[in-house]
């Protein structure tokens, strides 16, 4: 049993190539490759950028609240007026706005909301929709007092500092 020679290895060093033909290859080879897979560069691009554009939707790894931060003023100045500054915090607070009692407020941008606030204002505004005679009557009757509309507060706070 005699198995033919191996060929010799070739310890030449590689010929040096630059940046760009090392990450898209020689011209048409990268074409040919999307093909290869039934993909096109543009498709790829397009995939990439809605990548991007929920990275910054998101919030994904605080980019979007870095990128408010570091904006010129005229930049942050129309992020808050397109009300971007409800979601993610311009310098070091966020907004609430109401637009049915037309106030806004700033708080801290660690503060969180109260949820169960918005939960009880949500309920009352069904209950004042609801075509149920019993549930019309008992809401009449029912004794009205002021109620939060919103509240905002650190987070694991004691109540002494909310807003």
């Amino acid at each position: 049993d005699a198995s033919p020679p191996a060929p010799p290895i070739d310890a030449s060093p590689p010929a040096p190539v630059d940046a760009a033909t090392y990450v898209f290859g020689k011209p048409g080879e990268f074409q040919r490759d999307m093909e290869a897979m039934g993909t096109s560069p543009r498709r790829l691009a397009a995939f990439g950028f809605l990548g991007l554009g929920i990275a910054l939707a998101g919030d994904l790894f605080g980019v979007t609240d870095a990128l408010l931060n570091a904006a010129p003023e005229g930049a942050k100045d129309a992020a808050r007026r397109a009300r971007l500054d409800t979601y993610y915090p311009i310098g070091d607070f966020k907004r609430y706005i109401d637009d049915e009692y037309r106030y806004e407020v700033l708080y801290p941008m660690r503060w969180l909301g109260d949820q169960a606030v918005y939960v009880a204002r949500t309920q009352a505004r069904s209950k004042m929709l609801s075509t149920d005679p019993d549930s019309v009557l008992r809401s009449m009757k029912a004794p009205r007092g002021p109620a939060a509309l919103a509240a905002f507060g650190p987070p694991g706070g004691t109540f002494a500092e909310n807003l």
